[in-house]
């Protein structure tokens, strides 16, 4: 049976990049506080170390940043359970949520392990190849409840592997169309048109069934 990792974010983690900034940051602080606070004059040793000590890191991690383009970013927390996807409902972990209960089922975020992520401030000096965790599942309750879940995808159109189990989400009005097409990863025109006839088709046979009292 095919399953996701559920994943927990840590509310706070050290980075590569975390790590860096904080070294040159103390090291700026000592600059002003041996020429501002203890009035070193200037040509001092002193100076000279702790301008090397800023380079010899701003160096190490460019190189570290380089070395990690092709490296995928460890797991920042830990994977606590699976999702599980079936006909007849989702198993969160050990919680069952009956397909009956749940009203709509979106999903947030595209992303996969050894997916590039361009570099920015926050992850500088990070490995480059994501590590798959920015996927929400959501799902809106009957009862109005909204559970969010984080999971992670071994490659992209990892969620078409159940292909028939979100087809049966599909016509029981449970996922949108637009919403399936992006995650099954639909992009024949032919097989769009043909989704789009079987919504059509079902909900005129149930209308029909309903007319008849069966």
């Amino acid at each position: 049976m095919k399953t996701f990792d559920i994943y927990i974010p840590a509310k706070f983690y050290w980075t590569r990049t975390r790590i860096i900034y904080a070294i040159i940051t103390m090291l700026i602080l000592a600059y002003v506080a041996v020429k501002y606070l203890f009035v070193i004059p200037k040509g001092e040793p002193i100076y000279t170390w702790l301008g090397y000590a800023i380079f010899a890191t701003l160096a190490l991690g460019f190189i570290s940043a380089v070395l990690g383009i092709p490296k995928i970013k460890p797991i920042a927390g830990k994977l606590k359970g699976v999702i599980r996807f079936q006909e007849e409902g989702i198993y969160l972990a050990e919680m069952f949520y009956p397909i009956e209960s749940i009203k709509e089922i979106e999903f947030h975020g595209v992303d996969w392990q050894g997916l590039f992520q361009y570099a920015v401030f926050s992850d500088y000096f990070d490995n480059r190849l994501s590590n798959g965790s920015g996927n929400k599942l959501m799902m809106g309750m009957t009862d109005g409840e909204k559970i969010i879940t984080r999971f992670i995808k071994i490659y992209a159109c990892e969620l078409a592997d159940l292909k028939p189990i979100f087809l049966s989400y599909y016509m029981k009005d449970k996922i949108g169309y637009l919403e399936l097409v992006d995650n099954i990863c639909i992009s024949d025109p032919e097989e769009q048109a043909e989704l789009k006839k079987m919504k059509s088709v079902g909900l005129r046979v149930e209308e029909e069934l309903k007319r008849h009292n069966y």
